[in-house]
C-alpha cells in the first residue's frame, strides 16, 4: 500500500481511496471545494514520487513540470512526497473605502491595503476579520484601481459575509492574506473565443478576468453569459451594455431561470473556446456537464468555485477545514 508523506505524517492510501479523503481523515487542512476536478482548490505538488497522469488532467505545463496534482483525483499507485503550493501574500492590514449595494443579497466591496499587491483579477485573497476568514476573488484589476474591489454576496449564518453586507463600513479594518489562484486571464492566443459563464455573485470574478482580457488587446470574441436564478438577481447591467459599445468584439447575456445547454449548442466556434466558470460548486459542476456532452475537455476550462459556507478559525484547525 502507497505510504503519502505530508509534512510529519505518514498516511496509507491503496489505490480504491481518494487520497484527498485520506488526507482530510488524518486531520490535514487541504482546502478543497468540487470534489470534481474541476476548481483546483485541492491542488498539490509531489516532491517525490510520480503522481498519477488521471490526477493530472487540466493543469497547465507550469503545473505539470512540478509534479502538481489534484488530491481530489489522486489514486496513488506509490509512495509519494506531497505539499500544498506555496502562498504567495504575507498577511497585511487594510482598510474598508467603501461598502456597496450591487442587488438585494450582493455587495461591492473596496479596500485600500496597506501596501502593493501584485495580482491578477481573477485570483483569489483571503479576508480575515475577528477570527473569522473567508477567501474572496479579486474583481479589481492592478494597472486601472488603486484599490482592490471584490464582490460579497450575503451568506445565512456567514460571519465575515454578513459582517461585510450588514455593518461593515468604511474605515473598518481587516487583514488580507494568502493570494492564490490560476483563474485568471492567460496571454497565449490572443485570437482564442473566449465564453465566460457567471452563477450570480460569480459574475464580479468573470468581469475582472474579462476587462483584463481586454486591457490586454484580446482579439477573440468573447461571450459573457450572466445566469441568475430571478431578474432581481441581475446586477451591473448598464456597465456591461457600455463595455460591449465600446468593445465589439465582447457580447453579453443573460439566462434566468434554469440553466440549458442551448446557449452554448448555438455557438460557433465551440470547439475552439475556451471556457471560464465563477460561482457555486453545484452550477459549476451543472456547466461542466454540459460542456461534457459537447465533447470539450477539461484543459479548455478555467474555474473560480466557491461553496456557500464560512467557517471560523477555530474551526479550520480543529476539523482540518480550508475555502
Amino acid at each position: 500500500m502507497p505510504i503519502i508523506q505530508f509534512k510529519d505524517q505518514n498516511i496509507h492510501c491503496d489505490k480504491q481511496q481518494i487520497l484527498l479523503d485520506k488526507l482530510l481523515a488524518a486531520g490535514c487542512s487541504i482546502p478543497f471545494s468540487c470534489r470534481a476536478g474541476l476548481c483546483h482548490s485541492c491542488l498539490m505538488y509531489a516532491t517525490a514520487g510520480a503522481p498519477p497522469k488521471a490526477a493530472q488532467q487540466g493543469l497547465n505545463q507550469e503545473q505539470l513540470q512540478n509534479n502538481g496534482f489534484l488530491a481530489c483525483q489522486c489514486h496513488p499507485e506509490a509512495d509519494l512526497v506531497v505539499r500544498l503550493p506555496c502562498r504567495h501574500q504575507d498577511a497585511m492590514p487594510a482598510i474598508i473605502t467603501s461598502v456597496t449595494a450591487l442587488n438585494q443579497v450582493v455587495k461591492q466591496v473596496k479596500i485600500s491595503p496597506s501596501k502593493l499587491i501584485d495580482y491578477r483579477p481573477g485570483q483569489l485573497i483571503k479576508l480575515s476579520h475577528q477570527g473569522h476568514e473567508r477567501t474572496y476573488t479579486l474583481v479589481s484589476h492592478p494597472e486601472q484601481d488603486q484599490e482592490l474591489l471584490i464582490h460579497v454576496q450575503r451568506i445565512a449564518g456567514g460571519n465575515v459575509s454578513q459582517w461585510l453586507c450588514e455593518s461593515a463600513v468604511a474605515g473598518d479594518t481587516v487583514t488580507l492574506s494568502d493570494l492564490q489562484g490560476d483563474c485568471y486571464y492567460q496571454q497565449t492566443n490572443p485570437h482564442t473565443p473566449l465564453v465566460f459563464i457567471a452563477a450570480e455573485v460569480g459574475l464580479g470574478a468573470m468581469l475582472g478576468i474579462v476587462s483584463d482580457a481586454l486591457w490586454h488587446q484580446h482579439r477573440g470574441p468573447i461571450l459573457l453569459i450572466h445566469h441568475v436564478p430571478n431578474t432581481a438577481d441581475l446586477f451591473l447591467q448598464d456597465t456591461l451594455r457600455e463595455l460591449c459599445r465600446q468593445h465589439h468584439q465582447l457580447s453579453y447575456q443573460t439566462i434566468v431561470g434554469s440553466w440549458t445547454a442551448d446557449t452554448l449548442n448555438q455557438l460557433t466556434n465551440l470547439q475552439r473556446s475556451h471556457f471560464f466558470f465563477a460561482g457555486a460548486t453545484p452550477r459549476i459542476i451543472e456547466y461542466w456537464s454540459t460542456l461534457q456532452q459537447l465533447s470539450i475537455p477539461l484543459a479548455q476550462c478555467s474555474v473560480i468555485s466557491f461553496d456557500l459556507e464560512e467557517v471560523s478559525n477555530q474551526a479550520v484547525d480543529i476539523l482540518g477545514l480550508s475555502f
